[in-house]
C-alpha cells in the first residue's frame, strides 16, 4: 500500500489524526509509511474507520497493487 499518498485525503476525512499523517509523510519510506497506518488502525481504530481506509485505498486510481491489497482486505473485514 501507499499510504503516503492518501494520508492527507484519510485526514481531512477524519479518518487519522493529524500527528499520524505527519508521521506517515515524513516516513523515510513507503514501507515505513506504511507501518505508521496500520498501528494506527491496529491500535486506534474502530471497524468501521478500518473499512473506510481500505475502501478509500481500493478506489484509488494509477494504483494497482494498492487498490488490489486494499479490495483482500475489505473481502477479509467482510
Amino acid at each position: 500500500m501507499n499510504s503516503k499518498d492518501i494520508a492527507s485525503k484519510l485526514t481531512v476525512l477524519e479518518l487519522i489524526p493529524e500527528n499520524v499523517e505527519h508521521r506517515i509523510l515524513q516516513s523515510e519510506s513507503k514501507e515505513h509509511a506504511n507501518i505508521h497506518l496500520l498501528k494506527h488502525l491496529k491500535a486506534d481504530a474502530n471497524d468501521e474507520t478500518v473499512r473506510e481506509v481500505f475502501r478509500i485505498a481500493s478506489e484509488e486510481t494509477g494504483y494497482g497493487k494498492m487498490s488490489a491489497f486494499a479490495v483482500g482486505m475489505l473481502r477479509k473485514l467482510q
